[in-house]
């Protein structure tokens, strides 16, 4: 639910939580999304975290899946449901 505490999801400095990204139009549909997440890999790696999560919405599942990552906890994907229907819970695997 938005505005209610989830709970613990990850220990303190476990993942590399991504919030949102954001694009201007004029930089959708050109491969953009798809740089800004080897960018942040690439960040998260350099900075040693095992794992890079978020959540996706607005039917965004197959990007990310496309991306390599995996939804996790189905449990946790009930309580984003205030977020969308669709709202999964993702994570990818650094290690």
């Amino acid at each position: 639910m938005l505005n209610v505490l989830l709970g613990a999801v990850a220990e303190p400095a476990s993942t590399y939580y991504t919030h949102d990204i954001a694009l201007l139009p004029e930089a959708r549909s050109n491969g953009s999304a798809s740089e800004a997440v080897l960018k942040l890999v690439r960040h998260a790696k350099n900075a040693r975290f095992p794992n890079l999560s978020l959540v996706a919405v607005n039917n965004s599942v197959k990007f990310w899946e496309g991306h390599a990552f995996r939804t996790l906890d189905a449990d946790l994907n009930q309580k984003l449901a205030s977020y969308d229907a669709r709202a999964k819970y993702m994570v990818l695997e650094l290690t």
